[in-house]
């Protein structure tokens, strides 16, 4: 039977919790310095998504992919956000709160909570592209991909509804991006 790795070598289970500590301040940091670019920025659209941004809590959580509301925190993956752009962890700290902005988290009621999600970023991501922001590659819009044959403009709602069954399970973007599946709901992860 092998040892583990913290039985193998204490160091290096040492230093992958040293690593492991570092992303998560490092993930920090950009999406501090992304709430602090929507308050410093000139036009209304900064301004109103600052707002938003500032009444939630931003947690790191290691057992979702991207990054997930419930309304009142934020979890995401230290290691997603390090990977992204300045300009797309503002655009990824905008999606989420847009969904409690939106009220989606009451608004699901008894629809399931994977699909919903799904419709809900469809009819968040156009807003935040069209308001000048950059989501990361895999993000989820209506009239591509899958969604194709969706038109842009809808509510999450009518989202829902013309979502076929067999896209109302949770479908991971290429790059674990929002849409993921994981978005919004009673569970953040």
């Amino acid at each position: 039977m092998q040892a583990s790795l913290s039985e193998a070598d204490p160091f290096e289970a040492i230093e992958a919790q040293a690593k492991r500590l570092r992303c998560e301040d490092d993930a920090a940091k950009k999406l501090t310095n992304a709430r602090s670019l929507l308050v410093l920025g000139r036009s209304p659209s900064h301004v109103f998504f600052a707002t938003l941004a500032l009444k939630l809590k931003y947690v790191p959580d290691w057992k979702i992919e991207t990054a997930a509301t419930n309304g009142i925190e934020v979890r995401y993956n230290p290691e997603f956000i390090a990977r992204l752009t300045q300009k797309q962890a503002m655009a990824v700290n905008i999606h989420e709160v847009m969904h409690p902005a939106l009220g989606h988290h009451w608004r699901r009621g008894e629809r399931e909570p994977a699909a919903w999600n799904i419709a809900g970023d469809l009819s968040i991501n156009p807003q935040i592209k069209d308001a000048g922001f950059e989501l990361p590659p895999g993000a989820l819009f209506p009239g591509q991909g899958p969604y194709a044959k969706l038109p842009v403009g809808l509510s999450a709602e009518e989202y829902y509804r013309l979502l076929p069954q067999n896209q109302q399970k949770p479908k991971p973007g290429p790059n674990g991006t929002p849409g993921d599946g994981q978005g919004e709901g009673d569970d953040p992860g």
